[in-house]
């Protein structure tokens, strides 16, 4: 990997190109939230790569999915059931006040959505919307107990339960 570009900035590269709102108060603070006083300068340095000529951005980025995943995944530790709940019941993301609300019905506290955002499991679109980011999705199945089945474009064809 380039010297120069780090995880943290390929990471929020990765929200930027999927945050849809032009109001940024809600990017900055998941930002500030994973990358605490480094925020703004990972904001900028995101900003940088994702402006930079030549190829595609999102292919730049998926080419270290991998790396990525592995880095989200080792902070969901103290969150697997968080995390295995947002897989089973919740469906990868959705409206923040629902997502909120069934955290709390199935006994969690009430900063468990700060929480995956700080870890990076999950990721504001907007303001009101947070989803998981694609590279963690296999991961994520995995610990829910589901098997994904892909094409060969990567895209994904079924959901399979294990039994």
């Amino acid at each position: 990997m380039n010297e120069q570009i780090s995880i943290d900035v390929l990471e929020g590269a990765y929200q930027l190109i999927n945050y849809d709102a032009e109001d940024e108060e809600t990017l900055i603070r998941d930002f500030n939230l994973r990358y605490g006083d480094r925020y703004m300068d990972v904001l900028k340095r995101a900003r940088e790569f994702v402006s930079l000529p030549g190829e595609d951005v999102s292919s730049k980025i998926r080419r270290f999915y991998e790396l990525l995943a592995d880095h989200s995944m080792g902070k969901v530790r103290g969150f697997g059931n968080a995390a295995y709940a947002l897989v089973k019941y919740m469906g990868l993301g959705g409206d923040e006040g629902v997502l909120r609300v069934q955290f709390r019905l199935m006994g969690f506290n009430e900063d468990v959505i700060t929480e995956l955002v700080r870890a990076g499991i999950l990721m504001h679109r907007n303001k009101d919307v947070l989803f998981v980011p694609e590279y963690l999705i296999p991961r994520l199945l995995e610990m829910g107990g589901v098997v994904s089945v892909l094409t060969s474009g990567g895209n994904w064809a079924a959901l399979i339960p294990l039994s």
